[in-house]
């Protein structure tokens, strides 16, 4: 397939990942840039950074698996960490806050660990915005019985767990 065509994706937005899969079978057009806004395919070795957000992704003070499950809809946005300092990423999340949801900090996840984990069950897109070049998209099969689900979001966010997040100062957990 010619992985241009995914950017038709973008326009579903609740059934992203759903067009992802169905567009690239094989999952190939994740090496490859498939937005022209993007500084490049996101790579193994890099690391991307999640926005976390309270009390969406939270059982009283305790991170939990809601923090992926985007992943089986319109897919988990993450920024690439290559291309943000860690100020600027803070002022990123800190825009996206809303009266329902308090901005806090952001979790670290290796692209490399993803990608082999659950069973390839999980690939990881470049979606660069004109708004943001270090857009970056986590999205798993939807199809996945609600146990497999259960069992992708638990493998991230014990990862996230491993390797820790980076919370604003001005947002005390």
């Amino acid at each position: 397939m010619n992985c241009s065509e995914l950017k038709c994706c973008e326009d579903s937005k609740d059934e992203f990942a759903r067009c992802v899969f169905t567009h690239d079978v094989d999952g190939g057009c994740q090496f490859e840039s498939v937005s022209e806004n993007s500084p490049g395919p996101v790579e193994n070795n890099e690391v991307l950074l999640r926005f976390v957000f309270k009390p969406h992704h939270f059982d009283d003070d305790e991170l939990n698996e809601t923090l992926f499950s985007d992943c089986f809809k319109c897919g988990a946005s993450c920024n690439r960490g290559l291309f943000l300092d860690v100020d600027h990423l803070h002022k990123l999340g800190y825009d996206c806050q809303n009266e329902k949801r308090k901005y806090i900090g952001f979790v670290r996840l290796n692209v490399g660990f993803m990608r082999d984990s659950c069973d390839n069950g999980i690939r990881v897109y470049d979606t660069a915005l004109p708004y943001n070049k270090c857009h970056a998209d986590v999205v798993s099969l939807p199809s996945l019985p609600k146990t497999q689900r259960k069992k992708v979001r638990m493998t991230l966010l014990n990862h996230v767990r491993t390797n820790g997040g980076v919370f604003s100062p001005d947002c005390p957990l």
